[in-house]
C-alpha cells in the first residue's frame, strides 16, 4: 500500500481520565465503551473535543465529514493500556479522491482477560475467570458540498463477547449501525473575525446496533455530538491554535462537555490541553511527512 503521508502520534502524558468521569455517577454501562474513550490519542489529549475539526482518520468516530478535509493517504495507529490490565487498540485509514469525496475504513477493540468470577451465592471467586472483549469496524465517507459544508456517514459493525464463561460458554451480540455527521466551514469573508472557524455535527447510533446477549437485545443509545472550532494564525512561520469545544447528549446519559486546545509550531510538533467532564487532559505530538 503506497501510502503518501503518514501521522505519527505520541502521547507523553494523559492524565487518568481514562477511567471515565461516567464511571462513577451512575451511567456506567449505558453506551459502547468506545463512547466513552474515544477514539485516538489526539482527540484524548484535547479532552475529547474533535467534533469540528476530524482531520484524521478517527474521524470515523468523530465526525465523518470532517474525511474529505483529509488531503492525502493517512493512517493512525493507536494503542493504550487502560486500568486492570484492558487494552485498547484502532487502526484507521482514509482514502481521498478527486473527485468522489473520501472514503475510509477503521477498526478498534477493547478488551480484557483473566476476570475472577464471582458466585452470586455467597460472592466469592470460585478460581475460574472469563474474558470480555469488544471490536467496532467502519467503513466511511466524506463529501465536501457547496455552500461551505461538508457531509459524511459511518456504517458501522459491533461485536461484543463474553468468553469462557461456566454455566453459558460464550455470550456474543453482533450489531450494525448507522452514524450521520455534517461540518459547516464558512468561506464568505477574510475578515479575522469571520474566518477559520467550523461548526460540527454527529448523529451516532441514528440506526443503532442491536447488541443481544441473552434474550434481550442491547440498543445503542442515539447520540447527538455538537462542535465549535476557532483557529488562531500566528503571523509568520505558520504556527497556529485550535481552540475546540465539544457538547454530547443522549437519553441515557448527561449533558458532556469538552474542551481543548492545540498548538502547531510550524507543522513539525503540537502541543495539546483539554478538559473532559472534570477531569483535565494534556498531550503531544510530532508529524513526520514523505
Amino acid at each position: 500500500m503506497n501510502i503518501k503521508y503518514f501521522r505519527m502520534i505520541l502521547l507523553l502524558l494523559m492524565i487518568p481520565l481514562l477511567s471515565s468521569a461516567q464511571d462513577g455517577d451512575g451511567q456506567a454501562g449505558t453506551r459502547s465503551p468506545f463512547a466513552d474513550f474515544g477514539f485516538g490519542a489526539r482527540a484524548m489529549g484535547m479532552g475529547d473535543a474533535f467534533v469540528a475539526k476530524a482531520d484524521d482518520p478517527t474521524a470515523v468516530f468523530w465526525n465523518p465529514a470532517g474525511l474529505d478535509f483529509i488531503y492525502q493517504q493517512s493512517v493512525t495507529l493507536f494503542h493504550a493500556s487502560l486500568y486492570a490490565e484492558t487494552m485498547y487498540d484502532f487502526l484507521g485509514y482514509v482514502y481521498p479522491t478527486l473527485d468522489l469525496g473520501t472514503f475510509a475504513l477503521g477498526i478498534a477493540r477493547i478488551g480484557t482477560g483473566d476476570i475472577l468470577r464471582t458466585d452470586i451465592t455467597n460472592y466469592a471467586y470460585d478460581g475460574s475467570t472469563f474474558a470480555f472483549e469488544t471490536y467496532r469496524a467502519y467503513l466511511s465517507y466524506g463529501l465536501r458540498i457547496p455552500w461551505d459544508l461538508a457531509v459524511g456517514a459511518s456504517l458501522k459493525v459491533e461485536r461484543s463477547a463474553f468468553t469462557d464463561i461456566v454455566e453459558y460458554g460464550d455470550a456474543i451480540g453482533v450489531g450494525v449501525g448507522f452514524d450521520l455527521a455534517v461540518i459547516y466551514r464558512p468561506q464568505f469573508s477574510t475578515s479575522p473575525w469571520l474566518r477559520d472557524w467550523s461548526v460540527g455535527f454527529n448523529i451516532q447510533n441514528l440506526f443503532s446496533p442491536q447488541l443481544k446477549h441473552g434474550e434481550t437485545p442491547d440498543a445503542l443509545p442515539m447520540t447527538l455530538k455538537a462542535g465549535l472550532m476557532r483557529t488562531i494564525r500566528f503571523a509568520g512561520g505558520g504556527d497556529a491554535i485550535n481552540i475546540l469545544l465539544d457538547f454530547d447528549a443522549s437519553s441515557q446519559t448527561d449533558l458532556g462537555i469538552h474542551f481543548g486546545s492545540e498548538y502547531s509550531f510550524r507543522q513539525l510538533g503540537t502541543v495539546r490541553l483539554g478538559y473532559n467532564g472534570g477531569s483535565v487532559a494534556f498531550g503531544a505530538g510530532v508529524e513526520y511527512k514523505t
